[in-house]
């Protein structure tokens, strides 16, 4: 009894572990705290194009943050963007802190993972608007990549606290997982039962 009952409570201790690593943020980096010294710009993201940089002027948390200072008339608008191991058919929430210095009528905001695609126009004043967005799983077919473009004829976009996580399976309610967990220790009991009413 007492190794049936240890057994059903490292299942149940499993299954309540696996279900929080799936929150497990898959970004690296997203609050951009860490800068390689000789180029400026944030360990374990791409810049290619003009007008990114790391900046420590508007941070939203801790000290750094990226700005976005291209203007719309740029042939090569700089892209921000990093790998992410996600998976095929997996819905995502992706949430970031985006604020425009200037706020211009051509500023412009792109997000992209996978199929998935947003844009924002200059309305998201400084401070920071905490941007939430759900991607569907439909638009995920393996491994993406999140890119970030801008460009910005009155100031700067600022982006910081970028986080990229997978929506949790639906666990059962507390009261149902009670229950299933009532009937895996009871049934060693009735089975203790019928024996005794056999014999």
């Amino acid at each position: 009894m007492k190794r049936y009952t240890t057994t059903i409570l490292a299942v149940l201790t499993a299954f309540c572990a696996s279900a929080g690593a799936a929150r497990a943020d898959l970004i690296s980096n997203g609050g951009f705290e860490t800068i390689d010294g000789g180029t400026a710009l944030p360990v374990d993201w791409t810049v290619t194009g003009d007008g990114i940089l790391a900046d420590a002027t508007f941070p939203n948390g801790g000290l750094e943050d990226m700005v976005f200072t291209a203007t719309s008339s740029d042939p090569s608008p700089g892209v921000l963007s990093q790998a992410v191991n996600t998976t095929a058919g997996q819905d995502y929430t992706l949430s970031f802190a985006l604020g425009d210095e200037g706020i211009s009528a051509l500023d412009s905001f792109t997000v992209s993972l996978g199929g998935f695609s947003q844009s924002f126009t200059g309305d998201n004043a400084l401070p920071y608007t905490i941007e939430t967005l759900s991607i569907p799983g439909t638009d995920i077919s393996g491994p993406a990549t999140l890119s970030f473009i801008a460009t910005n004829d009155g100031a700067a976009w600022n982006l910081d606290d970028v986080s990229l996580n997978a929506l949790m399976v639906t666990v059962p309610e507390p009261t149902s997982a009670a229950l299933l967990g009532l009937a895996l220790v009871g049934m060693p009991l009735a089975r203790r039962r019928r024996k005794g009413a056999s014999a």
